[in-house]
């Protein structure tokens, strides 16, 4: 199934290095609609322009299920400053504006397809 995500930071990027936790909001919707509390962890594919596809394991833990459902990893940082997403001098991106992807949800595993 096709889903649509943003990114997401915890705000600690005040440093002007692009720092802090970075990772993709699902939203509290889309965690209940396509998310499964019996799975553990979801597998993230990080399509590179390079044609590769690093895959990451993300730890469901209990903060997901209950007030933040966010896919949180450091490569998921480093995935979007290698792919321009993040600004690194300042504020990762416009107020309120972070990217936003398309992915395919497969069971536990998400592939990124495109930034829309």
């Amino acid at each position: 199934m096709k889903i649509q995500l943003s990114g997401w930071s915890d705000g600690n990027w005040r440093d002007g290095e692009g720092k802090g936790t970075f990772g993709l909001s699902v939203g509290e919707k889309g965690r209940e609609e396509w998310f499964s509390e019996e799975w553990l962890e979801v597998v993230v594919e990080l399509p590179t322009p390079h044609g590769e596809a690093p895959q990451i394991a993300i730890e469901l833990l209990p903060p997901f299920w209950d007030k933040c459902p966010e896919l949180r990893h450091e490569k998921i940082r480093e995935w979007m400053i290698d792919r321009g997403d993040i600004n690194t001098s300042g504020r990762p991106w416009p107020m309120r504006q972070p990217p936003k992807y398309e992915a395919e949800l497969t069971g536990n595993h998400l592939r990124i397809i495109r930034r829309l």
